[in-house]
């Protein structure tokens, strides 16, 4: 089987979109997040596996010289298998020292793989993937490197608030909001602020410019109603945050849309041991109860993350998500 190489141009972009499919990744898209070089694996009929890599702009994790390996599809085991053997040859190359993917760029992107599922459809925003592409990875020489996982509260009314947190926050100066899509521009640069701050710490993390981070949230945020943005404020700024959504993919299925999906939560880095995420669970949960909705889906979550903590006795697991890492 052959392996082409090739700049991620407008022509190789629609290369690897072409393999890739137009519901996972669009040109536009690929070519924005600049990848140093892009991969197919030519077989019988054409293209059969496509990949990128980057070795320039990539996250930092110690003691290794990250390579990045995303943009990742393929038909079958064995052209998958080639065209990531072939990035990570082109990482070592290149200097890198371990290759990490499926990971579209950085943590901002799309990135791991189901390699998990309860029976549960996939809910709106939720990444996804033929079931095998795990094995793929493990084929050509990749080993789990990080878990994540997504799980489901069947009944709202069932989580309790912790009115003992929310009372001591109150007296200590902390307020909640909603977020205000009069005043959207200034609300997106005060949670790119307190986002960079939150992350910073998180496995992987890449520092994102603002507006990379506006082309990436603008649109989600002012498509949600505004009550499921749920803001912490302190001395006059954002210091947590909750976004969450309605999972509109009940509605194309047919169904009412009675379930929330909490997808992301930050709390900025001085102030994470006074429970302030737990509060901003507890407000959002509120706010989904008092919109009519029954059921909340925890998503994409580190499994050494705290928040996986919060009303664990009342989820259930419904996805499992794998990062990958290989030696070089």
């Amino acid at each position: 089987m052959k392996i082409d190489t090739f700049p991620c141009d407008e022509l190789g972009a629609a290369r690897i979109c072409a393999v890739a499919g137009a519901d996972r990744l669009t040109p536009a898209e690929a070519r924005r997040q600049q990848p140093d070089l892009s991969l197919v694996a030519v077989g019988r009929p054409g293209d059969r596996a496509c990949a990128s890599v980057w070795w320039r702009a990539v996250p930092a994790l110690p003691g290794w010289r990250v390579g990045v390996v995303g943009h990742y599809a393929a038909a079958d085991e064995e052209s998958g298998a080639q065209v990531l053997g072939s990035a990570c040859d082109l990482l070592r190359a290149r200097g890198a020292t371990v290759a990490v993917g499926p990971m579209d760029a950085n943590t901002w992107h799309r990135y791991r793989l189901v390699t998990w599922r309860s029976e549960d459809p996939p809910f709106l925003l939720e990444p996804d993937n033929p079931d095998g592409w795990g094995g793929h990875f493990e084929r050509a020489g990749f080993a789990p490197l990080a878990g994540y996982h997504s799980a489901c509260c069947d009944e709202l009314a069932a989580l309790t608030p912790d009115a003992a947190t929310a009372e001591r926050l109150a007296i200590d100066g902390f307020t909640m909001r909603t977020l205000d899509p009069s005043r959207i521009d200034a609300e997106l640069h005060a949670l790119w602020l307190a986002a960079c701050d939150a992350f910073a710490g998180n496995f992987l993390y890449t520092p994102v410019p603002e507006e990379e981070f506006r082309h990436l949230y603008a649109r989600a945020i002012a498509s949600v109603p505004p009550e499921m943005v749920t803001l912490a404020e302190h001395a006059g700024r954002i210091v947590g945050f909750l976004f969450a959504y309605p999972d509109a993919l009940q509605a194309a299925r047919g169904e009412r849309v009675d379930t929330v999906v909490l997808k992301t939560l930050g709390v900025v880095a001085g102030i994470k041991r006074h429970g302030l995420g737990r509060w901003l669970f507890d407000r959002g949960i509120a706010a989904a109860r008092d919109a009519g909705f029954r059921r909340a889906i925890f998503a994409l979550i580190h499994d050494d993350n705290p928040s996986a903590r919060f009303g664990r006795d009342r989820r259930r697991l419904i996805r499992r998500y794998t990062l990958y890492g290989r030696p070089l």
